[in-house]
């Protein structure tokens, strides 16, 4: 078979979204997850990560499920996602967040011991790398999730804390993830071709919690398949929302 009819006989894999949310603590992160619509499973980092019953009962309200389930080490996040591939409940599954899972790589007495400078046969920069290396792996194996040959395709949506540095007006210059590390925060939002970003804004009535879709000064976002001419650049904190908008452009 040519190249033009291999590219031509070549089917979408997947039509579900593979998005990183980010945000500064407090923004709201846990607490989307109640937003997706369908059934959700929501999995946290046991003891870094809270806010599970908040997005449940904003799940209740949105007219959602969502399942939650905290867990304790990287090799559990794995398991999870390989029993997935054979689930057919869940349409979607939430990773609150990378930044625990490198919190919780650290945890490892291996790396721990590489991480502790002043100790005999330390090496940080090895432990760092070993750091990313685990964190990909649970990258991997939930974003397999979003494919055949998984019994039912999944939205694979990341959560991640990210710090702002202001420059000498107080504006954001920079941003930086809330990590155990020294990846660079492009490290995360390659992987994902939809990034969003919770903040804040003031207005009349007070503070105000928004979605942003599109870069805003150093803050990184972008909606896979949204042309920048119909990207509403801001929108309320609900992912319903957000797969509306791209189906109604998609079709």
């Amino acid at each position: 078979m040519s190249i033009l009819a291999q590219l031509k006989s070549i089917e979408p894999q997947t039509t579900k979204a593979n998005i990183l949310v980010t945000g500064r603590s407090g923004t709201g992160k846990t607490t989307l997850a109640g937003t997706l619509p369908g059934r959700t499973l929501l999995l946290q980092v046991a003891g870094k990560e809270y806010g599970a019953e908040t997005a449940m009962a904003q799940a209740k309200v949105n007219g959602n499920v969502l399942d939650s389930i905290a867990l304790s080490s990287l090799s559990d996040f794995i398991k999870v996602a390989t029993e997935l591939k054979l689930d057919t409940v869940y349409d979607n599954v939430y990773v609150d967040s990378l930044s625990g899972l490198t919190f919780l790589a650290a945890d490892d007495p291996e790396i721990a011991q590489m991480l502790q400078v002043k100790k005999p046969g330390a090496n940080p920069f090895v432990g760092y790398s070993r750091i990313q290396a685990e964190i990909d792996k649970v990258h991997k194996a939930f974003s397999e999730l979003l494919y055949a040959p998984s019994k039912k395709p999944k939205n694979i949506i990341f959560s991640l804390a990210i710090e702002p540095k202001l420059d000498a007006s107080g504006l954001p210059a920079e941003i930086s993830p809330v990590m155990m590390g020294r990846a660079s925060y492009s490290v995360f939002t390659r992987p994902a071709p939809t990034i969003l970003v919770l903040a804040t804004k003031n207005t009349e009535t007070g503070t105000e919690r928004v979605m942003l879709t599109s870069n805003v000064g150093p803050y990184i976002a972008r909606v896979n398949g949204l042309l920048d001419a119909v990207n509403p650049k801001m929108i309320e904190p609900n992912l319903a929302t957000l797969f509306t908008l791209i189906a109604k452009e998609v079709v």
